[in-house]
């Protein structure tokens, strides 16, 4: 309970008139100052009272007009605050809105039942400029009583949640070589017979087949041994490595590269919860690991994934790199150039050893960089049929390069998407001959990554900047062979 300015201007009557009685002499004045305390604690005793009876007896909510909106949207709170009998004393309810959330004026937040009045509706705007998710904590209640001498907050009715989600980009496109993929991407088919629990098959008993495979029912009705066959118990789970790092920023609002590899994990989450495969999450900058969800198949375990997805931010603690050059040499190749180089002392071994003198500091920049430095402590380690999904951009193609053929050496399969920095940068379509080549170029990555054994890679960006590009392209062909 808190004593407002006029309560305690009272007890200090008091007190002047019981020095003033001391002073002067006056017993009349210390019957006022006597007075005047009895007063205040009877109506502190009654506050008391009628605070606890009308906050047992208040009715308050809150409600959220969507419980998930977009980034930048608009949302309206409705607070309301009911009484069964007219008020006794004054109520002011009080709405906290997350501490991110910008709109309606703090005066807005909250509403008033005077004395004698029993309910009050207001509704008030604000707007959530960032994704995650956020709390509208319970509404606050401060108790005034008619004299305004005391007050007391107390908490009522219960917190809201609202998700905010990152606007999705609406051109979407997942594909190969300019060709939008058809099918789930996500979809994996593993091959294979052994000793599981779902019935696939009978088949005829071959010579080395388990005896305890032989169905006996069915060698009796064929008259021949027949063993089943049983569809293989495969501990399938996805591990998900998204890049949120510097490069991944290039793009304009909702549109970045971020924005794009983002919906491709969500879509990923959603595959792998419908099939109820554990997924699991690992988000890399420049700096390294920034998160870590380890695979599960629990459902509150896709949920926080999903909402920590919707709030991933892009790390802008560098400026973002150029694509490297498409010249590339892996650390096997170049150490094998190098031996050969040393052995050779003519001029031209002599000339050529300190272009390739750079090996061990290649080989110490792949595997310090977090993609192959997360793949090689977290992602190779886990257990069971691993499908390994690494997204990216074309920024640092020997990284990438080296951690899809890490994570193939050790996982099942591996699926990459990348972001084409062709796509994502201003100057547009501006040189339709620079940039189809650029593209041309980064299709030779891709395919590259694609060639390799067990790997899957595609292209991730806008679909209208894309069509673009290849109908400019084809445009300029035409002009050009006429």
């Amino acid at each position: 309970m808190e004593f407002t300015r006029h309560y305690l201007a009272g007890v200090g009557l008091g007190v002047f008139l019981t020095g003033g009685a001391v002073v002067l002499a006056k017993p009349l004045l210390l019957g006022g100052a006597v007075g005047i305390f009895a007063w205040l604690l009877a109506r502190q005793y009654l506050f008391v009272r009628i605070a606890r009876e009308t906050a047992e007896n208040l009715s308050v909510a809150q409600s959220l007009e969507r419980e998930t909106v977009s980034r930048g949207e608009e949302v309206d709170v409705v607070l309301a605050a009911e009484l069964p009998d007219a008020a006794a004393v004054r109520l002011d309810v009080e709405v906290n809105p997350p501490v991110a959330a910008t709109g309606s004026d703090s005066t807005e937040h909250g509403a008033t039942i005077l004395t004698g009045d029993r309910a009050v509706t207001t509704t008030y705007s604000v707007t959530m400029p960032i994704a995650g998710t956020f709390e509208f904590v319970a509404p606050t209640v401060t108790v005034t009583d008619r004299a305004n001498l005391f007050r007391t907050a107390v908490t009522a009715g219960e917190a809201r949640t609202i998700t905010v989600d990152a606007r999705a980009p609406e051109d979407l496109h997942v594909g190969i070589g300019g060709e939008r993929v058809a099918g789930e991407y996500g979809d994996h088919k593993t091959s294979g017979r052994g000793i599981g629990i779902d019935p696939e098959e009978i088949r005829e008993y071959i010579p080395g087949d388990s005896l305890r495979r032989i169905d006996w029912k069915a060698t009796a009705r064929l008259a021949h041994p027949h063993v089943r066959e049983f569809e293989p118990q495969i501990d399938l789970r996805t591990a998900i490595l998204i890049d949120h790092g510097a490069s991944m920023t290039t793009g304009t609002e909702g549109r970045t590269k971020l924005d794009y590899a983002r919906q491709v994990a969500i879509s990923l989450v959603s595959y792998a919860f419908s099939k109820r495969e554990p997924l699991g999450l690992y988000a890399v900058d420049e700096s390294g690991l920034t998160a870590k969800h380890s695979p599960s198949a629990n459902r509150s375990h896709y949920v926080t994934v999903r909402r920590w997805l919707y709030g991933l931010d892009p790390s802008v603690a560098s400026t973002p790199a150029s694509p490297s050059s498409p010249v590339r040499r892996s650390p096997g190749r170049a150490q094998r150039t190098v031996g050969r180089l040393n052995a050779d002392d003519s001029p031209f071994g002599t000339r050529l050893r300190p272009f390739f003198g750079e090996s061990g500091s290649y080989r110490r920049r792949v595997e310090t960089g977090s993609l192959y430095d997360v793949t090689r402590t977290e992602l190779v380690r886990l257990r069971g049929t691993v499908v390994t999904v690494l997204l990216t951009d074309d920024t640092n193609r020997n990284e990438v390069i080296e951690t899809v053929k890490l994570a193939r050496r050790r996982n099942d399969a591996v699926l990459v998407f990348l972001t084409p920095s062709v796509f994502f940068e201003e100057t547009g379509l501006t040189d339709v001959e620079n940039t189809y080549d650029r593209y041309v170029n980064f299709e030779s990555f891709r395919r590259e990554l694609a060639g390799l054994n067990g790997v899957q890679a595609f292209e991730v960006g806008p679909r209208d900047e894309l069509e673009r590009l290849l109908e400019a392209a084809s445009h300029r062909n035409q002009t050009t062979t006429t």
